[in-house]
């Protein structure tokens, strides 16, 4: 194992890695306060993780995955899927994002002050006014945990955003993630490879149907997304295809169940499948 200082990418400038990890600095910085390297990320919290994803492209390898956990402010109407990949530029790219909900900018504000005055006086209720004062300067409404993958890749990218439960409940794991991009790149590739997929309900899920007839699909919690609702159609959709070897099998029999074989049908019935697997009601079956 190799250790190298400076600055983000310099030490490796002409290198290119199959696995980039980052938690960088994302703690916004107001003009009163000296600069902590290990906590400020820039006036907002998020201008150095913009460069880092700016010069991200130069050192992903074919394939290679870069993943990182920060917080991120919201202060206008763009996304954070567009702002990483207006940071990534022109080169090609899966985005992975996983999202909590808002975060109270009080306590993540009182949290982080603590740190620079741990004894809570004066100063303490000072800065954290100052640093409040200066997020609502610069326009920042909310502030939301993030942990999000860039792969490179050589055909036409996705975009796949998660909302979780608190990151102090839900935290993404490796599984978790190669579950999705498994998922994602299924749901990217041709018709004929979704057909031939067999794919199953989450293991531990529970369909429960109330009076009007919906159906509310509680996920297991290693799922990170919770509970989702469907049509009672939609449920039997899930089951039809939980229970067959392929896609192309349950297409078939829903097909003829539903009166709807022909190719129409088929292609609306297959559309159902592609909706379900890009919510998490459906993935690929274990090998």
């Amino acid at each position: 194992m190799k250790f190298l200082v400076g600055d983000l990418f310099a030490p490796v400038a002409d290198e290119r890695f199959d696995l980039i990890v980052a938690q960088p600095p994302f703690v916004s910085k107001p003009d009163s306060e000296e600069t902590v390297p290990y906590l400020h990320g820039g006036a907002r919290g998020d201008e150095l993780l913009l460069r880092i994803l700016s010069e991200l492209p130069s050192h992903l390898a074919p394939g290679g995955r870069a993943v990182f956990r920060v917080d991120w402010p919201r202060y206008d109407d763009v996304a954070p899927a567009e702002r990483i990949r207006a940071a990534l530029g022109e080169g090609s790219f899966d985005v992975l994002i996983f999202t909590s909900p808002p975060k109270d900018l009080g306590e993540h504000v009182a949290l982080y002050t603590a740190g620079q005055h741990p004894d809570l006086g004066e100063a303490y209720a000072r800065a954290v006014h100052e640093h409040l004062t200066h997020l609502a300067r610069l326009g920042v409404t909310e502030l939301y945990a993030m942990l999000f993958v860039v792969r490179a890749t050589q055909r036409t990218p996705w975009t796949h955003v998660v909302t979780t439960e608190d990151f102090a409940v839900a935290r993404p794991t490796g599984v978790q993630i190669e579950r999705l991009i498994a998922a994602q790149d299924l749901l990217a590739g041709d018709a004929a490879a979704l057909r031939a997929a067999r794919l199953v309900v989450p293991e531990g899920t529970r369909f429960i149907q109330d009076e009007a007839g919906q159906v509310r699909v509680d996920l297991p919690p290693s799922r990170l997304v919770g509970s989702l609702s469907c049509s009672q159609s939609g449920a039997d959709l899930l089951s039809v295809v939980h229970e067959s070897p392929s896609v192309g099998a349950a297409v078939s029999t829903l097909a003829k169940r539903m009166k709807l074989d022909h190719a129409a049908g088929r292609a609306q019935i297959l559309q159902g499948v592609r909706t379900a697997l890009s919510q998490g009601l459906l993935e690929l079956a274990p090998p």
